[in-house]
């Protein structure tokens, strides 16, 4: 595959892919932060930030662009540039957020899928390969995160069918078509 999808990137992380839609947050508390350190938000896709710090009665309000900065609002990531004087920690943020896909990895303990492979082998001949049961697992490096493409390595093994057992054209694993120019 050349791209993979929300759903096949869960998938290989063995979770499933959920719609989380927009909503709003009040008062999330942030950790503690130095001047200059860089922080996420809980959610991504972020818009109306507000910081304030946490003095009783009236918080301090800090002011974007002097006292923090939004480096990237899709990742929810900022970067708190100065506190101002008399501020007490923690910085608690109020936002809102659009909505995205949420995959919480590793939270299915299986994958299994059919999958149909369908091409050109090495002999120009065309092939298609149908997989009616495999467990998939991601295999190999990902790099997570990176300015170019990304590789996925998906494997797994093909499993048995019992009910395909006797199946002229599946057999209990798998189904093998080729497509070579017949005499007429």
């Amino acid at each position: 595959m050349v791209q993979f999808d929300s759903r096949t990137l869960a998938q290989a992380f063995f979770g499933a892919a959920a719609v989380q839609d927009g909503g709003t947050v009040t008062d999330e508390i942030l950790p503690e932060l130095a001047e200059g350190d860089y922080f996420f938000l809980k959610h991504p896709r972020a818009s109306s930030i507000v910081i304030e710090d946490s003095t009783d009665g009236t918080p301090i309000t800090l002011v974007e662009g002097e006292h923090y900065e939004v480096s990237d609002a899709d990742h929810g990531r900022c970067r708190l540039l100065k506190l101002p004087g008399g501020a007490t920690m923690p910085l608690k943020v109020d936002y809102e957020y659009a909505g995205y896909v949420n995959i919480p990895a590793f939270s299915r303990t299986n994958v299994e899928r059919g999958i149909i492979f369908s091409g050109i082998n090495g002999d120009g001949q065309k092939v298609r390969v149908i997989i009616p049961r495999i467990s998939l697992a991601m295999s190999g490096d990902f790099g997570w995160i990176g300015d170019s493409a990304s590789e996925l390595t998906l494997g797994g093994q093909a499993l048995y069918v019992q009910q395909l057992q006797g199946d002229p054209l599946f057999g209990p694993f798998m189904r093998i078509d080729t497509m070579p120019d017949l005499p007429a």
